[in-house]
């Protein structure tokens, strides 16, 4: 999913409302999900609401902490505790905010 560079905040809202995915807070605990991002494979198990363990790409070898806040394309417009197809996922551990490359897919484990 690609959005024109000339865009409007509008444009992309619609985008990332109609991007395949899944929200992370209707998973019920414990719910693994494997996700395939354009870099990296990420193994995300759900607590509760946002509050997950991430495993997987550069910044995560270890099982971590982490707060899933959503995903967008990388700017000010995130669709909260969304993983969306085409979609780069943002996460905070610790003081710390990662935003991942685009999700090409994602699959419960």
């Amino acid at each position: 999913m690609l959005v024109p560079v000339a865009a409007s905040i509008h444009d992309i809202a619609i985008a990332i409302n109609e991007s395949d995915g899944v929200n992370v807070a209707d998973l019920p605990p414990s719910t693994t999900l494997l996700v395939r991002t354009s870099n990296s494979l990420y193994r995300i198990v759900i607590w509760r609401g946002k509050t997950v363990t991430v495993q997987g790409g550069h910044h995560f070898p270890r099982s971590t902490l982490c707060q899933f806040n959503g995903s967008g394309f990388g700017g000010s417009v995130l669709k909260p505790g969304w993983i969306g197809r085409g979609l780069r996922m943002e996460i905070t551990a610790g003081d710390r905010r990662f935003v991942t490359s685009p999700v090409l897919d994602f699959a419960t484990e």
